[in-house]
């Protein structure tokens, strides 16, 4: 594990998740798991399933499986974007249609969807509609449409089960680093979890890979969410700044420069993360010049 690290990774991020779980064995054991389901013959169709872990794109986190005469869609997502229901809608649909394309009804593949969610669903009632629904399309379509749902948060509410085990590897991040050790020490021990736990620490001591994990780490996050705590903080001076000159004027100059100061703090969380100069141009409006005083005022901290 790399020494001064400020966060240890888990399988959410999209370079450990697709790594670990190409080894067909460790993806029988969780789909055995998780879903109860056996899988046995596995034939990843998903082309970047292939790929060497460094070339691997971000923002697909999502296996396409044949296997045991199924098609099985696999996705996470990690964020409520409150469109799950028609991207799996479309998915399904997607994989019928390219299946007709070349066979016949007769031949046709069944198609399954296992999903893991990383966020409380909706409200309790609009939960209970939907599964409703859910339920008689599965009931109208049988074996051709089989929707499961493993949710992180759910199971974190579970501890001393298999599934709480498996959502503290997902999300290690939101733990501080030496509570991770702990975790991945612990879990280690276990016959079931010791090669994942493997796996993890030796893609989070890669730093190649880890500075590719904070790269997507950071393209997960909107602007909002990153600069939130920041943008509290800069306003409530800036603000306060302002009141001393005088009501109307003040506020708004007070929240000017509090814009301004965030803006040069964010420019530098982002050079310190290996983000190019243009790229944070773009995300904050600032001048070249204004970020390479940025940069030089992180050399001298340094």
């Amino acid at each position: 594990m790399n020494v001064g690290v400020d966060k240890i990774y888990g399988l959410r991020y999209d370079v450990i998740f697709k790594n670990v779980f190409r080894r067909k064995h460790l993806l029988r054991q969780f789909f055995r798991d998780i879903y109860s389901e056996e899988i046995k013959d596995i034939v990843y169709l998903d082309k970047e399933t292939l790929k060497e872990n460094k070339n691997i794109s971000y923002g697909i986190s999502d296996l396409l499986i044949d296997t045991n005469g199924t098609r099985i869609i696999w996705e996470m997502q990690n964020k409520d974007l409150h469109n799950m229901d028609i991207r799996i809608e479309m998915a399904y649909s997607r994989e019928y249609a390219g299946q007709y394309a070349n066979k016949k009804y007769s031949n046709i593949i069944p198609v399954k969807a296992f999903l893991i969610l990383n966020y409380i669903q909706g409200k309790p009632l609009t939960l209970k509609e939907y599964k409703e629904i859910d339920n008689r399309i599965n009931e109208m379509f049988g074996k051709y449409r089989d929707t499961r749902i493993w949710n992180i948060r759910e199971a974190l509410k579970k501890k001393g089960t298999i599934d709480y085990e498996y959502a503290l590897l997902y999300n290690l991040d939101e733990f501080e680093v030496e509570k991770a050790r702990k975790i991945l020490k612990r879990l280690k021990k276990k016959k079931r979890f010791s090669e994942l736990v493997r796996l993890i620490e030796l893609y989070n001591a890669d730093k190649e890979i880890y500075m590719q994990i904070k790269r997507e780490e950071m393209k997960r996050m909107t602007f909002d969410e990153m600069t939130y705590d920041l943008r509290k903080d800069f306003m409530k001076e800036g603000i306060a700044k302002g009141l001393k000159k005088g009501q109307k004027e003040g506020r708004k100059e007070g929240r000017k420069e509090g814009r301004k100061e965030e803006k040069k703090e964010i420019a530098s969380n982002l050079l310190s993360l290996g983000i190019d100069i243009d790229t944070i141009m773009k995300a904050t409006n600032l001048k070249k010049e204004q970020i390479l005083d940025c940069q030089n005022a992180n050399k001298m901290k340094v």
